[in-house]
């Protein structure tokens, strides 16, 4: 059992490990005793949605996950806490380009093929994210292996990616509006950029539109923008989450405004068969018709980085919100 033993509203949360309960470390083969201790305590995030954590010896929370902070740090992170570990970990939500495939230009196919053939994925993963990430994250992402379908041609062309856009009336290239929140951080806004570079070397100018979280979460992240729109999407455990939700006529999450009946028949499709061997061929159908339509165009996704002090036993990083319960089986050394 744990309890909230102060907190902190906007700052900070600490949870201790009741004293009836802390008599033996919840894991095998070592009993000795367990002092009542600060579990975790939660981040102040600053107004651009960075933190203000240091690693002082507590497990640090940013969005429901232990983070180590911005990537760039890790070297001078491990120079001044050598003990604490740091791990790269798979995380589930993908990053999409949206758009509005309800209208001109993105309701012809070829100006959605050029914008993904403008990225460089392999390098984008190589060497802005130093191998830590996957060029291929979506529909249903990377770290779900047992649904996910590799992607056969993912291909950097910028020369084809040319050639649509003129084939689509676009000889001389065009401008984009491009919605975001850049509150989700200093990665996230330098992906984006990386995006609006790359697909200016087709000759998009992608215009940047940063948006208030409110406007942003109300509006943009349910589809309603003019143009295209970046970000994340929310964390699933379920692939059907990834699928149905972004793709099938009318949903919320459906932020390209997708309206295929072709594809609405197989994403009901697959929610009817109980035996996942028959489920996954409907699956692998579904990725093969989405990867020939791209309606989202899906941007290299970095892994996750976390840390934490090492006197914390027994924790891992994981995709999950219920922090209580990842913290059930967490002790702290003396």
């Amino acid at each position: 059992m744990h309890r909230f033993a102060d907190y902190e509203q906007a700052l900070s949360g600490v949870q201790s490990r009741a004293v009836p309960y802390a008599k033996t470390p919840p894991h095998v083969g070592q009993a000795s005793e367990v002092r009542p201790a600060i579990i975790f305590r939660c981040l102040r995030l600053t107004s651009d949605g960075s933190d203000l954590a240091s690693a002082n010896g507590r497990i640090w929370t940013q969005y429901g996950q232990t983070i180590l902070k911005d990537r760039a740090d890790i070297p001078s992170f491990k120079k001044s806490n050598p003990t604490n570990p740091i791990v790269y970990w798979d995380w589930l939500a993908n990053r999409t380009l949206a758009m509005r495939t309800d209208k001109p230009p993105f309701n012809d196919v070829r100006v959605r093929r050029a914008f993904s053939l403008a990225l460089d994925r392999t390098k984008w993963v190589q060497q802005y994210l130093e191998g830590q990430g996957y060029e291929d994250h979506g529909p249903v992402p990377a770290s779900m292996p047992e649904w996910k379908l590799p992607a056969k041609d993912l291909q950097y062309n910028p020369v084809l990616a040319k050639k649509l856009l003129a084939e689509a009336g676009f000889p001389n290239g065009l401008k984009v509006k491009c919605t975001n929140w850049p509150g989700y951080g200093p990665e996230y806004v330098e992906e984006l950029e990386l995006l609006a570079f790359s697909l200016k070397q087709i000759g998009v100018e992608l215009q940047i539109v940063n948006e208030e979280y409110g406007n942003y979460i109300r509006g943009s992240f349910l589809g309603k923008y003019d143009e295209t729109t970046w970000g994340p999407s929310s964390t699933f455990t379920e692939v059907d989450s990834y699928l149905y939700n972004f793709y099938h006529t009318g949903q919320p999450n459906n932020r390209s405004h997708v309206s295929d009946t072709e594809l609405d028949v197989m994403l009901a499709a697959q929610r009817r068969y109980t035996a996942p061997s028959s489920r996954k061929k409907v699956i692998d159908d579904i990725q093969r018709y989405i990867a020939e339509r791209v309606y989202y165009v899906y941007t290299p996704c970095p892994k996750s980085v976390s840390s934490w002090a090492a006197r914390v036993k027994n924790y891992g990083p994981k995709n999950s919100y219920d922090r209580g319960a990842q913290l059930e089986v967490v002790w702290l050394d003396p």
